[in-house]
């Protein structure tokens, strides 16, 4: 990523303005996402609302992990999935209805969809650098062999992601991680563009075409980096695995046990024995009757 660094470096000192990319901290904590510093991301001649919501933290952040840089979207999102899918292999049995489930491991992926607007073409032109340094994302780190070497993948371009309390890793409060699949770029066209026939903002040196408005799309599988599942902590209590400071995964006043023991009537679980490889096992009475 030395290109990276020296194209920075170079439009930095040319126009002082651009501060689209900046190293993440080597631990994501909630305290990172407090404000928004004056050394982040400031769109220039922003409408009140956008400058009100990056001072106060409401921000889209998303990190390119094997480099550590990231870009920051005022938190202005179109719509939001967040999509969880248990897989089971199952086996047909004859004479019997139902097949037999086998539980495989739990998917989770998630879909954001944001609009970027800009009210000038100076905010236009910051808003493409940022789409720039968001498209880069998708591609992994080599490592160079030499002068005239080819060039060796050293990581796949992971990503991380945080907004708010909705999109976090649950145990750190900081940013989920995954791997995006893709990521959607729809100008709108009908909006209207700042248009500069030479000399535009984003030194191509011919015609420039600058969106007023853009949307963007994503969707990424998760990684988590913490533990999931339950656990059979003995006398039939069962808790989940991992810490619960925060709540998984869109965070709790009070720990998740306590939440469900709430839900159950303070009741504790009388499923003695029960194979959670089995989905048709028989279910204790007393778990249907509340007795």
């Amino acid at each position: 990523m030395a290109w990276l660094k020296d194209l920075l470096k170079s439009k930095s000192e040319k126009n002082p303005r651009i501060k689209n990319y900046r190293r993440s901290e080597d631990s994501l904590v909630k305290g990172a996402f407090d404000s928004m510093g004056e050394e982040k991301f400031s769109p220039r001649q922003a409408e009140p609302g956008v400058t009100s919501m990056y001072k106060q933290g409401y921000a889209l952040y998303i990190e390119h992990v094997p480099t550590g840089y990231f870009v920051e979207f005022p938190a202005m999102l179109d719509s939001m999935s967040d999509d969880y899918m248990t897989n089971w292999v199952q086996e047909k049995v004859y004479g019997r209805m139902d097949p037999i489930g086998t539980f495989s491991d739990t998917n989770r992926a998630l879909a954001l969809a944001w609009t970027v607007i800009a009210g000038s073409a100076s905010e236009g032109s910051d808003n493409l650098e940022k789409i720039n340094g968001l498209l880069s994302f998708l591609y992994p780190l080599y490592k160079e062999q030499g002068s005239g070497g080819g060039a060796i993948l050293n990581m796949g371009p992971l990503i991380k992601i945080k907004f708010g309390n909705l999109v976090q890793n649950s145990e750190t409060g900081g940013a989920l991680m995954g791997f995006i699949n893709g990521i959607t770029f729809d100008p709108d066209i009908e909006g209207g563009m700042y248009t500069y026939a030479k000399e535009g903002p984003m030194n191509t040196g011919g015609v420039e075409y600058i969106p007023k408005k853009v949307r963007l799309n994503l969707e990424m599988n998760v990684l988590h980096e913490h533990s999931l599942g339950w656990k059979n902590s003995g006398d039939g209590v069962f808790s989940w695995r991992g810490d619960q400071t925060t709540g998984f995964p869109y965070g709790s006043s009070s720990n998740l046990e306590e939440g469900v023991s709430r839900a159950q009537g303070g009741g504790k679980s009388v499923q003695k024995g029960f194979d959670p490889n089995t989905p048709a096992a028989a279910v204790n009475d007393r778990a249907t009757s509340g007795n």
